[in-house]
């Protein structure tokens, strides 16, 4: 049943590429379902477990220095432990996971892949011209222009390009504050970016 586990991982990390992301999401979740043997089982474990996920899915979006995303972490390890009850397969199927989680994502960033996540869930403060913010959705004229970090982009953040600020996605890896990168890519509102020099 372990299989279930890894192959939820699979569908969970897919989804941040591939369109429509419901299919994804809603398959893994049946996967990661069956593996705990729901309803047979406590679903309350299940349940922690799906916590775990939401809040690694929230860290993509809310800068907090990873504080959530370790949480989660550790909501999916405990869930894990509490199904098998036995903590040397939890450390085979941690790194399993994490090893098909890195060896997906790393086969959609070399497929020319960019991650498919909206920027529009990221900022809990309305954006406006008066805060420095720009409400333009043709965001073009940024292509090739070079701009600060102003929060972690992991991959969704934020940078200042001369005195407007901007929500942007890095394209492949994530960005620390402080760091100057360079616009690569627009799509409507989505503004793609690298570390500059890279």
């Amino acid at each position: 049943m372990w299989i279930l586990l890894l192959i939820g991982v699979a569908l969970l990390s897919m989804a941040l590429f591939l369109n429509p992301k419901l299919f994804y999401i809603t398959a893994s979740i049946i996967s990661f379902g069956v593996y705990f043997g729901v309803p047979q089982i406590d679903v309350s474990i299940f349940l922690v477990f799906l916590l775990g996920i939401s809040l690694l899915i929230v860290e993509l979006y809310v800068p907090d220095f990873g504080v959530i995303g370790i949480i989660g972490f550790l909501a999916m390890v405990l869930s894990i432990y509490l199904k098998t009850g036995d903590f040397t397969q939890l450390v085979y199927l941690v790194l399993g996971s994490i090893a098909v989680a890195f060896i997906v994502i790393v086969y959609f960033l070399k497929s020319g892949k960019d991650l498919n996540i909206s920027p529009g869930f990221v900022l809990n403060e309305a954006m406006s011209n008066e805060k420095g913010y720009s409400s333009e959705k043709d965001y073009s004229f940024l292509v090739n222009t070079n701009g600060l970090v102003i929060s972690d982009l992991r991959p969704v953040g934020r940078a200042k390009f001369g005195e407007d600020t901007y929500e942007v996605i890095s394209t492949a890896e994530m960005i620390s504050s402080g760091e100057l990168v360079t616009v690569v890519r627009v799509q409507g509102a989505k503004v793609y970016v690298k570390r500059e020099g890279a």
